[in-house]
Parts: structure tokens; C-alpha cells; sequence
């Protein structure tokens, strides 16, 4: 997995200017944002199982709960955090990383709806993660970061440590949103699937 601060941020942050405005920060933050979560859906492969009932009216399984089709992934295509947004998210007096986490989760929610298994079993599940634990996570991970020295003297990369908590702060949030078994059709060969995926954005399986 690549790292947020060093492969996404750290290289858009190296090309603003010292005295840069807050769009211009804001924007190079959403674009790794953006590319960490993208390459992060990459990875996940959802549990898939069921029947396959062909014209002669014979049937055949394709995988079972215990032995699943390690196959189904999310369709993340329209996927995308936006600079007004993230703006909007993080610009209030209090709590703008929380906010932020928050705002993650709703996204998430709110535009990774589908899944398939093509091109092997070609149809769609529809299903809405749950996020609403975002933001408790954010502002357990605010404590977290208020341990942190800024001391350059003791800390020489406070921003790379900062960051990499943010990391896995985030990374644990979208891993524990439930696996929801949904039902899933499609085609398999001449014949038709039926069965079940069991829906989650944990790249590791359930």
C-alpha cells in the first residue's frame, strides 16, 4: 500500500510556495486524499458465493460461505473528494480533522453504491456502506495527535508523523465498516448466478 504523506501528499506539498494560500493547500491535500483512496479501493476483493442454474435447468455451486469467490470489487469510478467541500469541511473553529473524517465517511458512503464480479460473474450488488464510526475515530485519533512534540530538536519530521497517524486512522475507519451480505445476480457462462457478496471495503477479507 502506498503511503499517504510520503508517495501522495509529500510531493504535492513540496511544490507550493512557502508563503502559499489556503486553496492552494487545500487543493494539493484533497488530490493526495484523492489518489490514496483510489489506489486504496484497488485493493479490495469482496466474498462472493451462490448457485449457477443453467438453460437445461441444472444447477452448480460457485463457491459457498466457507470457501468464497474472492472476486467482487467496488466500482469507485465516480468517486471523488472535492476541493470546495474539503474546504468547507475543515474551514470551522474547532474540530476540522474530525469534521474532515466525517466528511470521508459520508462520500464513502454516498458514492461507492455498487460492486461487480466481471468480468467472471458479470452483474452488479447494490449496497451503502455504514460510516458513522468516522467520526468517532477522528476524534479519538485527536488525542492521539496532541501526544505528538512539535520540538524540531526532538522531533525531526512532526508533519510525517502527523500524517502517518492520519493514515492509520483512516485506513482503520473504512476497513471497519460491516460487511453487509447482499444479494447478488449475474451471468455465468450460459447459465445464471445467484447468490450472495458479502460487501465490505476491507482489502484483508472480513
Amino acid at each position: 500500500m502506498i503511503s499517504l504523506y510520503d508517495d501522495c501528499l509529500k510531493p504535492l506539498f513540496s511544490t507550493l510556495e512557502s508563503n502559499t494560500d489556503q486553496l492552494s493547500s487545500i487543493t494539493a491535500m484533497t488530490d493526495g486524499l484523492n489518489e490514496w483512496l483510489l489506489m486504496y479501493f484497488t485493493k479490495v476483493n469482496c466474498s462472493i458465493y451462490g448457485t449457477v442454474t443453467y438453460p437445461s435447468g441444472a444447477t452448480a455451486t460457485l463457491g459457498t460461505p466457507a470457501t468464497p469467490l474472492k472476486i467482487c470489487k467496488p466500482i469507485f469510478t465516480t468517486f471523488m473528494l472535492t476541493v470546495p467541500e474539503v474546504l468547507d469541511a475543515v474551514s470551522i473553529p474547532v474540530g476540522g480533522l474530525v469534521n474532515l473524517f466525517d466528511y470521508i465517511g459520508r462520500k464513502i458512503s454516498g458514492q461507492i453504491l455498487t460492486w461487480t464480479a466481471a468480468p467472471i460473474i458479470p452483474g452488479i450488488a447494490t449496497c451503502s456502506m455504514i460510516t458513522s464510526h468516522f467520526k468517532v475515530i477522528a476524534a479519538d485519533m485527536m488525542l492521539e495527535l496532541q501526544q505528538i512534540n512539535l520540538d524540531p530538536e526532538v522531533n525531526e519530521n512532526p508533519t510525517k508523523e502527523i500524517w502517518d497517524i492520519i493514515e492509520r486512522r483512516l485506513d482503520s475507519a473504512i476497513k471497519m465498516c460491516s460487511t453487509i451480505p447482499t444479494p447478488y445476480i449475474g451471468a455465468f457462462g450460459p447459465g445464471v448466478f445467484n447468490g450472495i457478496a458479502e460487501l465490505n471495503l476491507n482489502p484483508e477479507g472480513i
